[in-house]
């Protein structure tokens, strides 16, 4: 924790990767916004003429590139089954909310781990009002359940708040960030939602040809668990949604490692957002033929393969989890 208004050793290294010096902000031309979304719009025009006659849509979020990046049979298995609360599912997102509430608190106390208690009555009362899945499964969850949840959740916070800087009212914070983005008429909906935005875009440009715009916006995704090869994919995915709803990139974007202390960011470029584009149209191509073309899912696996719900019946993981025993 801090005191007299000084930073921890942690806290300093944290703030030091997710800020830049005003003259290190990156510039970019006023158009890229637009031309990203020209390229989107016109590579993925076929694959949105297959869903409209299917009458189908699709959304393309970081969860769904990944899954058709690692293995596609326990992506498929995943969406199939559809998505249910259980303790390792709420955890994460019970601390993320209670991070939220204490980096935002106008009088942060010490320690925060109270902060869990708040979430969890949030989202039991949000449960009352609208039928919050999560608040339901909060709410009927036996006292083990919740004693384990709390538990994971103040801990996470504790580290949180030992190594993440104290967030002032000019960090221009935001918390649960959702954007969304629309291509071929509609059809394709990019879509995310990020854990902290901090900072603001350089909100000037003189609007001629050689007009750009100034980067100052982190974006930083919470992780309690261990490092993934997807996340800094899943952080270049965010920069190119951020350049297409503002029209300016991030200067920043990355994960801050709960459990390590640690954040890993890196500098928004050019050649960073053309790639993320690129990967877009591949994983959205892919999507599509999984769902209404001929493709078998090509399966990938991996350490994934432990808690995979297809794995009884899939000789591929069975293999793979024989011979990595030890």
């Amino acid at each position: 924790m801090t005191t007299g208004g000084e930073y921890t050793p942690a806290q300093r290294r944290t703030l030091d990767a997710i800020r830049l010096p005003a003259d290190q902000r990156p510039s970019f031309p006023a158009g890229l916004a637009d031309e990203i979304h020209e390229r989107l719009d016109a590579r993925l025009a076929e694959p949105a003429a297959l869903l409209l006659a299917k009458s189908d849509d699709l959304w393309i979020t970081k969860r769904a590139l990944a899954g058709v990046n690692s293995c596609e049979g326990r992506y498929l298995a995943d969406e199939e089954a559809g998505f249910e609360w259980s303790v390792p599912t709420a955890r994460g997102t019970v601390f993320h909310r209670a991070a939220e509430f204490w980096a935002t608190a106008d009088d942060r106390p010490e320690p925060a781990p109270e902060f869990v208690d708040i979430a969890i009555a949030h989202y039991i009362e949000n449960y009352e009002k609208t039928g919050d899945r999560l608040g339901e499964f909060l709410q009927s969850a036996s006292a083990g359940d919740l004693a384990e949840l709390r538990s994971f959740a103040k801990t996470m916070l504790v580290l949180f708040a030992d190594s993440f800087p104290p967030i002032g009212r000019g960090w221009n914070l935001q918390v649960e960030v959702p954007r969304r983005h629309l291509l071929c008429d509609g059809n394709v909906t990019m879509s995310g939602k990020y854990d902290l935005a901090l900072g603001r875009p350089d909100a000037t440009a003189d609007g001629g040809a050689s007009s750009a715009y100034t980067a100052g916006r982190t974006i930083v995704d919470l992780k309690t668990g261990r490092r993934s090869p997807f996340d800094a994919d899943d952080a270049h995915f965010y920069a190119l949604l951020e350049t297409l709803v503002t029209n300016v990139p991030p200067m920043l974007v990355g994960t801050f490692y709960v459990a390590e202390g640690r954040a890993v960011t890196e500098q928004v470029t050019t050649d960073l957002l053309w790639a993320a584009v690129e990967r877009t149209v591949a994983g959205a191509e892919r999507l599509v033929e999984l769902r209404h073309g001929e493709a078998e899912p090509v399966l990938r696996p991996g350490f994934a393969c432990n808690w995979c719900r297809v794995v009884d019946d899939c000789e591929t993981g069975r293999a793979w989890l024989d011979d990595h025993e030890d």
